[in-house]
């Protein structure tokens, strides 16, 4: 299963926290997350494009107003269905936690539980990756390798989940491409295209190998930059020293919720404490 963080169309995250205090300021829109309501995707849309945290010549754009609900709804800002908290289409308790950041630090660590508490739920599988992602980097710290992934190897190993590997699978799966690198040093190029073919084919063909290489990695590490528990250097991804200390523990933090509700209701009611 091929998945990422953030979605394509919104590229950089940071500009979520500026759309939502458009929405706080402007909304909310009755209708949102009803299926089919063009006319609420639009005015999300208009919203934001008004607020100028997007410059476009585009107005009216329902497909573009629904990516925006989409990562709303993926980091849990918006209520997308009526619960006792906040109906549906309200600013969720993350969200206003995000709002109320009084400066950096604070925003930071919004954005550090929101993102460490984010879970991917496709195709009948269920995980956590950011503390996958962390597993790989201690195995890796540990063994005494280049601890950081650049975007090549996440993209064809951590970014292609498949449920019966584990954190030990993965860590393998990098040394081992990164020794065929060294083993094609001048044709790099060629060992690129085949093993992303390779990716494509195990994936159906689903998606492009243009998303799996570049697209789908890139805003993964956009949003994995945002929670603070990683630098990108040069296009690779290492955890930043702050957390060093704390690696073991972050790793064994992966525990899934039981069901698509109450993970939703865990991701739109940080931070907790």
């Amino acid at each position: 299963m091929i998945w990422h963080l953030n979605n394509t169309t919104i590229r950089n995250p940071r500009r979520y926290l500026e759309a939502l205090r458009a929405y706080d300021k402007h909304g909310p829109i009755e209708g949102l997350f009803d299926r089919g309501n063009v006319t609420a995707q639009k005015k999300l849309y208009n919203l934001i494009l008004d607020a100028g945290v997007i410059n476009s010549d585009v107005r009216d754009s329902d497909f573009n107003g629904r990516k925006w609900r989409l990562g709303f709804r993926d980091l849990g800002l918006i209520a997308y269905k009526d619960s006792n908290d906040e109906p549906s289409g309200a600013i969720t308790k993350s969200g206003k936690a995000l709002l109320d950041a009084k400066n950096e630090a604070e925003l930071q660590d919004v954005y550090f539980r929101i993102i460490l508490n984010l879970e991917m739920r496709k195709k009948g599988m269920c995980f956590r990756p950011i503390p996958l992602i962390l597993s790989v980097i201690k195995l890796l710290k540990e063994s005494g390798a280049r601890d950081s992934i650049n975007l090549v190897e996440f993209s064809i190993t951590l970014q292609d989940y498949r449920e019966a590997l584990s954190p030990e699978d993965y860590y393998i799966e990098i040394i081992k491409f990164r020794e065929l690198v060294e083993k094609n040093r001048g044709k790099l190029k060629e060992l690129y295209a085949n093993t992303y073919k390779k990716v494509y084919e195990r994936n159906n063909r689903n998606p492009s190998i243009q998303t799996i290489s570049r697209e789908y990695p890139d805003v993964s590490f956009r949003l994995l930059e945002l929670s603070g528990l990683f630098r990108i250097e040069g296009a690779k991804l290492t955890l930043d020293s702050q957390y060093s200390n704390f690696l073991s523990t972050l790793c064994l933090d992966n525990e899934t919720m039981p069901s698509e509700l109450t993970y939703y209701q865990k991701i739109s009611s940080l931070p907790v404490g």
